[in-house]
């Protein structure tokens, strides 16, 4: 692919086997003629044998290049030419000898340059200004013609005005993989000009042609942060709060007392010219597990500027295995808020628990508590947390609060009393010390819990005409208004039994479904004919609940084989010892 070849690559140029037909038929030029590929495997190759492939129209060479055996004597050779494929004879050569037999030639309908550019850091994040000091500029191009072996990667730095005040070019070099596409290509800089306001992306075919090899420049801009939306005096500012009940704002009269409306509307009267918009995720008994789940559609959809994280009492556990798991989930939510391309203003917040009367702060109670795992995410982040687990654990000790059931009537959820207290404590957090939390947050960490083991979680809605079903159901709804369980509703399983059966891609399937106490009828699973079987997990949460508090999220599978599936539930008939059918809201999948 060189075009300063050595003396042994022209001799092999030289040794190439012609066969021409002896009537050449007419020559037909199209403008954007298929690729053609080549590719085989020379036997008792040692691995980096040369070969070198000739295309010729009409006795006119119209192409030559070379490619190198693997190790195992594969190889591979792409290339596009103006003229009919039908109208080519390409030969393969090797050392001299005509391989042109041994060769699969066929052609591809790809386009010639197929690129992706993208802009990160040095960790393959999507870069973000004010925190990362690398700017990278990954080129990956498939697709490409064989006869090119070089081109240009251009960064250009603008101001606010739009003026470019700076320009960096890399001339890089066409390197093909043994599958034809070409080795991706990194331009690294670490000299950002400070008043650099957009970066702009380019590739060209060469400095003195300036031909593009991608349609669009690839940019990005300032106003990537929700931090961004909070200075501007003016637009949107979406504040969204993921979490459990509380969030929800269980045990209060109506969702105006509950504390996510109460910041919300701080947030409106410190910008009156701006639309601050409330985006309330709390659903009722989940976890991080489920919160991760449904972190893209309920979260990230939304496009939120603020994120307040509160799962520090339904991730409580005896368990530490299962403490540290929930932890996983937790840090996921967090590692992935802080790679989104605009990356909201993250305040994780801790809520109190009953345990003995008391808030379960720490001592001798603190493997019930999640807010210390928490903590120790955040840290590692560098993102400040409001505590008000603690602070509550303060105003009794202090003998400012005396009795646990005025404040949370049920022994978990406050009252609207305590909502606002709970509000006027984050407000007063927010206002005291702001650049706490009004911050950019370092995508480079190194996690410290372990990954959930998905990706891209998907939900599926109950209704998909991808789920197929057997026996009555019955769509059902749950939840107030402002705590709902499940915005669209939810089936439930028919007394008798029944059956749902869908296909899936990937390695992780699920059920999310309404809660699923001991009384709930369960089921059972069948992936695979077979290949993977089991019981719903209905059973008894041995925490401080008497449920689970995971138990929206019925079942979870994860490290199934790649490749489509086959998955079966069928739901067991009520009895008397469990008289409540079973139910499905979401399925999850992870298929991108």
């Amino acid at each position: 692919m060189l075009k300063r070849i050595t003396v042994v690559l022209i001799a092999l140029i030289m040794s190439v086997t012609v066969v021409v037909a002896s009537a050449a038929p007419t020559v037909t030029k199209h403008e954007k003629a298929p690729a053609i590929v080549v590719e085989g495997k020379l036997e008792s190759a040692y691995g980096g044998e040369m070969i070198a492939i000739k295309a010729l129209a009409a006795e006119k060479i119209v192409h030559i290049g070379f490619t190198q055996c693997d190790d195992e004597g594969n190889y591979f050779y792409k290339f596009t030419t103006d003229y009919n494929t039908d109208d080519i004879t390409v030969c393969v050569n090797q050392g001299g000898n005509d391989i042109t037999n041994n060769s699969v030639i066929t052609t591809d309908d790809a386009q010639m340059y197929n690129v992706k550019l993208t802009i990160t850091n040095e960790k393959n994040i999507p870069f973000h200004y004010g925190i990362d000091t690398k700017c990278v500029l990954n080129a990956e191009i498939s697709n490409i013609y064989g006869g090119e072996d070089t081109y240009l990667l251009i960064l250009g730095f603008y101001d606010k005005s739009g003026t470019l005040i700076k320009v960096l070019k890399k001339p890089c070099m066409m390197k093909f993989n043994r599958e034809g596409a070409l080795q991706s290509e990194n331009f690294v800089v670490e000299d950002i000009p400070i008043e650099v306001e957009k970066i702009k992306g380019f590739i060209f075919e060469s400095f003195s042609t300036l031909k593009p090899l991608a349609k669009n420049a690839l940019y990005v801009e300032r106003e990537m942060h929700g931090l961004n939306n909070i200075n501007n005096e003016e637009g949107e500012l979406v504040v969204a709060f993921l979490g459990g009940s509380i969030t929800g704002g269980a045990g209060a009269t109506s969702k105006d007392y509950r504390f996510s409306t109460l910041v919300t509307n701080y947030f409106k009267e410190k910008y009156p010219n701006k639309t601050v918009i409330e985006h309330n995720a709390g659903v009722g008994g989940t976890g991080s597990k489920t919160g991760n789940v449904r972190l893209e559609k309920d979260i990230i959809a939304a496009k939120p500027d603020i994120v307040f994280v509160e799962f520090a009492v339904n991730d409580q556990n005896p368990s530490e295995e299962i403490r540290n798991e929930r932890a996983g989930y937790y840090e996921d939510v967090i590692s992935r808020l802080i790679k989104l391309e605009k990356q909201p203003v993250i305040i994780p917040v801790f809520s109190p628990s009953y345990k003995t009367g008391y808030p379960t702060t720490g001592g001798d109670t603190e493997k019930y508590n999640a807010s210390y795992l928490q903590q120790r995410i955040a840290d590692n982040y560098g993102i400040e947390t409001i505590d008000f687990a603690s602070y509550v654990g303060k105003l009794y000790a202090d003998g400012v609060w005396t009795d646990w059931r005025k404040n949370f009537p049920d022994g978990t959820h406050p009252n609207d009393a305590t909502y606002k207290a709970y509000a006027d404590y984050i407000i007063s957090c927010l206002e005291t010390s702001p650049e706490k939390y009004y911050k950019k947050i370092a995508s480079t960490a190194q996690r410290i819990m372990p990954e959930s083991g998905y990706d891209s979680p998907e939900l599926i809605l109950f209704n998909s005409d991808r789920i197929k079903y057997t026996g009555d159901w019955q769509k059902k709804t749950y939840g107030k208004d402002y705590v709902p369980f499940f915005t669209d509703g939810y089936y439930e399983a028919p007394k008798a039994g029944g059956t749902l059966t869908m296909e899936f891609t990937g390695t992780v399937f699920g059920i999310y479904g309404m809660f699923a106490p001991v009384t709930m009828a369960g089921g059972t699973y069948n992936i695979d004919n077979g290949k993977y079987v089991g019981e719903l997990p209905l059973n008894k949460d041995p925490g401080v609940v008497e449920y689970s508090l995971e138990t929206v999220e019925c079942l979870l599978l994860k490290d199934l084989d790649e490749g489509k599936h086959t998955v079966t539930i069928t739901f067991n008939p009520t009895t008397t010892a469990r008289p409540h059918p079973s139910s499905l809201g979401w399925v999850i999948v992870d298929e991108k």
